[in-house]
């Protein structure tokens, strides 16, 4: 026999309760819901079972969206707490305000310094990693991804976007990007930036730059040593294009193309 308290402890929806309750049933286990007075091996059992269990349901529905409708009005006028569990470069003051963390604002920093110095964030990664610089929790390890994640962070330049993803099934609890699907709120000048908005616009253009790249020349990695030898095969094409052919008393004389950083001593 299992004791449980309520239909709504023991299982999400109506169907998984009734599924459990089935299969235990059939081992000969039943199963007694002290708040409701519920015994699934009584014959009269399941059919009240299936009826608050689906109240229990909906009153999980209900409870749900209250409570973001409760959140969402606090973003309309402004109140809200973030969380700094992995969030480099701030802390939280008693009200949950975000407040910079000096020591962890330097690496941020340096990130984007080093970004915009034209290092990759893998490149960034081994610097870190063999350097021992700590990250959000303590460790040494970086993440590509999460570097990369902190280079577009708003809450970097002082502002913060509410609502970037939501809970789409109140049952599963799952949650989903907010590609606008529901309203989010843009919160200007809501903390101390790190990052001033200047550098930070220009590392997103310098990211979309970099993207497009990417895109142009068929490569998924980018370095600057490979661009700059893609930048100098180009310009040694355009040189040996315009000496290729010259004319000669109307007949066409072919000479040998150089590249022009060949001939300037600097290939």
């Amino acid at each position: 026999m299992i004791i449980t308290k309520s239909i709504s402890r023991f299982a999400r929806n109506t169907l998984d309760c009734l599924n459990y309750v089935r299969e235990l049933k059939e081992l000969g286990v039943g199963i007694i819901f002290e708040k409701e007075n519920i015994n699934t091996l009584d014959a009269k059992g399941e059919v009240l079972l299936t009826i608050l269990s689906s109240l229990a349901q909906d009153e999980s529905r209900s409870i749900s969206e209250n409570s973001t409708w409760g959140i969402r009005r606090r973003f309309e006028t402004g109140k809200h707490k973030m969380s700094t569990k992995r969030f480099l470069g701030y802390d939280t003051d008693k009200d949950g305000k975000l407040v910079v963390n000096p020591a962890q604002a330097k690496i941020v920093k340096r990130l984007y310094e080093d970004f915009f110095s034209e290092k990759t964030v893998d490149y960034i990664k081994r610097i870190f990693e063999r350097e021992g610089i700590r990250n959000w929790d303590g460790g040494t390890k970086w993440q590509s991804t999460a570097l990369h994640s902190m280079l577009e962070n708003e809450k970097y330049r002082g502002e913060a976007i509410l609502q970037k993803s939501f809970t789409a099934d109140f049952l599963t609890k799952k949650r989903v990007m907010n590609n606008g699907e529901i309203q989010k709120f843009y919160m200007e000048e809501d903390h101390e930036a790190i990052i001033k908005p200047r550098i930070w616009e220009r590392v997103q253009l310098e990211i979309k730059r970099r993207k497009k790249y990417l895109e142009e020349h068929g490569t998924n990695s980018y370095s600057i040593i490979q661009r700059r030898i893609l930048l100098l095969l180009r310009s040694c094409v355009e040189t040996a294009i315009r000496y290729l052919l010259v004319k000669v008393g109307g007949a066409v004389r072919v000479l040998t193309g150089r590249c022009g950083s060949a001939v300037n001593g600097t290939r």
